[in-house]
């Protein structure tokens, strides 16, 4: 017999690693890291109690805060042609894409500020 507290958790930890690794891919190709965050909001309720459930809402906020970067950034770039503010919100969106990596390895929850 199968345990619904464990099988519930597994599908939550599955729910985190899409949710990553779409964000991931959206590096390169955009669209899957919108479909990613998409997923992670949908399925919020889903992994409440559990230890993923910050996990997903570390995605929620990675997309939109990595997504303000990446606008703002280009923003200043087509103003004044300075790559800095491209490389620091690259940095950070690195920064929370490998936390959640090394959490999810871990098994840990997400201890945030954002």
């Amino acid at each position: 017999m199968v345990n619904p507290i464990k099988a519930r958790e597994a599908k939550s930890r599955s729910l985190a690693w899409l949710g990553l690794l779409l964000q991931v891919f959206g590096v390169m190709f955009g669209i899957t890291a919108l479909i990613g965050m998409l997923i992670s909001a949908t399925k919020l309720k889903e992994t409440e109690g559990s230890i993923y459930h910050s996990h997903l809402k570390w995605q929620i906020v990675t997309f939109w805060l990595g997504a303000i970067a990446a606008i703002g950034s280009y923003v200043i770039y087509s103003k004044t042609g300075a790559t800095w503010p491209m490389i620091l919100a690259g940095m950070f969106i690195l920064y929370r894409l490998l936390t959640s990596f090394f959490m999810l390895i871990e098994k840990q929850a997400i201890k945030r500020w954002i």
